[in-house]
């Protein structure tokens, strides 16, 4: 079973995360579809 480990439900400020796409194979990973138990399928229209 997993948790919430790191959370910013209650959290004050921003988080901020960077990614260095050296790449363009990623954005064809990042732009794909996924399915999890959580939330279910993720496939975004564009």
């Amino acid at each position: 079973k997993a948790g919430n480990y790191v959370t910013s439900l209650d959290m004050a400020g921003i988080s901020l995360t960077m990614l260095a796409l050296d790449d363009p194979q990623w954005l064809t990973y990042l732009n794909a579809s996924a399915h999890t138990v959580g939330w279910g399928d993720t496939d975004v229209k564009r």
